[in-house]
């Protein structure tokens, strides 16, 4: 079978986007002819050699990025000639992605397609073009990233037919996060220092709020930052200005994400409905009871790889993939909850061991090779 997957990735870029639609080629590349169609990203200068080198991959699918236009406010339309152009040329037998308008513009052309979701629509205009592919005649399926999302799904779409909808978590690629080693050049902080890390964005949704408050309680701990603009280390650096257990570390290609992981004693993944607001002129956060929690994040499956206790937020997500005091620690938005936790880790680090290895069990389950054969046989009798 020939595979379009049409994303809206930048590459090669440090998105967990990305890195998740790269080894989601690669998978579906075992058993079928794949073509990736993306957007080259600023760093995009060295050909698409270095695209697969960034992520330590083979190269065994293909890549169309297509060129920005040199026409100012033009690249979007310059991106959907080349999509149809790709479409006329490739000839796929599936067009599977993430990209909402790509997909509903290959549905609409009469290509059979896949539509991964990895969010609720954000608007009426996405709802509709939602349910046109739904009830377009070349129409697949649907892969949900989470069974809260496809829950989610079903009670906004109830056309949405059972058998045309599968739940597939994200993955891992346990071969490459073996072969990356720790960090090995000396961290910030103290040397003897429990060492916390938390590895991803730092968009108020991912819980920074709670790590600087937990931090705060614990100042015996160092805790570490990866990921993030320049922005938003600058608006939680001013958040935690006289902490000096704090280290922000910006943004790193996926494998010294990795490599930092391996460095730290814990990992966290405190989620949190939060969101960025603007008061007086100023980025602020606020709280948003309204925000959907629904993704299957990949630093999860990154973490359980890199055999490390992790303490996350108890959300629906969480519990489709872990089980509290088995192979993870699930607390609520308690800081006090999270910093006795950590202690009791740093005092019985057979506990933390245990954790650790069964975290890495489990994260055997959610390969992306098997991520892609669920994808394919589950939708076998709609080709």
């Amino acid at each position: 079978m020939k595979i379009l997957y049409l994303a809206h990735s930048r590459l090669p870029s440090d998105s967990a986007n990305s890195i998740q639609v790269m080894h989601m080629c690669r998978a579906l590349a075992r058993n079928h002819s794949t073509v990736l169609f993306a957007r080259p990203s600023s760093r995009h200068d060295s050909g698409l050699k270095s695209i697969f080198e960034y992520y330590h991959l083979p190269e065994v699918f293909e890549i169309i990025l297509p060129p920005g236009s040199r026409l100012p406010g033009f690249d979007s339309i310059n991106s959907y000639v080349w999509l149809f152009r790709a479409l006329k040329n490739q000839k796929p037998d599936l067009c599977y992605g993430r990209h909402l308008k790509s997909v509903a513009a290959a549905a609409k052309m009469g290509f059979p397609v896949l539509y991964e979701a990895h969010e609720l629509p954000k608007s009426r205009m996405e709802k509709l073009l939602i349910r046109q592919i739904c009830k377009a005649r070349s129409f697949i399926g649907m892969v949900f990233i989470s069974n809260a999302l496809k829950d989610e799904y079903t009670t906004i779409f109830p056309d949405l037919s059972p058998d045309r909808a599968v739940t597939a978590h994200d993955g891992i690629n346990i071969d490459y996060m073996d072969r990356i080693k720790s960090w090995e050049d000396p961290l910030p902080g103290r040397a003897e220092a429990f060492r916390v890390g938390y590895v991803g964005g730092l968009r108020p949704e991912k819980g920074i709020s709670l790590v600087l408050d937990i931090a705060g309680l614990l100042p015996e701990v160092d805790f570490h930052l990866v990921g993030g603009s320049k922005d938003e280390i600058l608006f939680w650096q001013s958040r935690s200005r006289g902490m000096a257990n704090i280290f922000f570390h910006g943004r790193v290609k996926p494998w010294r994400a990795v490599s930092y992981q391996r460095a730290f004693g814990l990992l966290l993944a405190p989620y949190q409905q939060m969101s960025w607001t603007k008061k007086d002129g100023r980025l602020a956060v606020v709280r948003d009871p309204d925000r959907f929690i629904g993704n299957s994040p990949l630093k999860y499956f990154e973490y359980m790889a890199c055999q490390k206790p992790i303490i996350t937020s108890d959300i629906p997500i969480a519990r489709e993939v872990f089980t509290h005091g088995q192979d993870a620690v699930l607390l609520g938005e308690n800081p006090a909850d999270w910093a006795h936790w950590i202690v009791r880790l740093m005092q019985e680090p057979d506990r933390g061991r245990v954790l650790a290895e069964n975290a890495r069990h489990r994260a055997l389950e959610f390969t992306w090779d098997k991520r892609a054969e669920k994808i394919m046989t589950t939708f076998d009798a709609h080709w």
